[in-house]
């Protein structure tokens, strides 16, 4: 799992929980480290907070746009506490999930591991 999330204290939790269910959590606090990570290895789970204090919405979501071209294969969720009309327009074109902060992790897990689960063959 690659969660790129610029607020500490969300990362060490959904570090904590996922890893709880054997995931491997690689966290990012800023796009060029995401970026490193996608190239290095491949991620059933990505998971984007888009605004990363000063950065500009739109390097967040050409992050995600990166995600979908390099491993198409990836969940991606947006985990965002600022859903505004052009997140929710561009989650509809590259068919991500948005989910709004906060969260209750059982939440996410339940979103992550259904998705998962639809994507599993038989």
């Amino acid at each position: 799992m690659l969660v790129l999330d610029n607020q500490a204290p969300i990362v060490a939790a959904i570090e904590n929980y996922f890893g709880t269910f054997d995931f491997e959590v690689h966290a990012c606090a800023e796009v060029h480290q995401a970026i490193a990570r996608l190239e290095e290895n491949r991620y059933r789970v990505v998971i984007v907070d888009p605004r990363l204090g000063a950065t500009e919405l739109q390097e967040g979501l050409e992050f995600i746009r990166s995600v979908r071209n390099a491993q198409p294969e990836s969940l991606v969720i947006i985990l965002t506490a600022y859903k505004t009309a052009t997140i929710a327009e561009f989650a509809k074109q590259m068919m991500v999930s948005v989910i709004e902060k906060p969260v209750p992790l059982p939440d996410l897990a339940q979103v992550v591991f259904g998705a998962l689960d639809k994507k599993r063959p038989g």
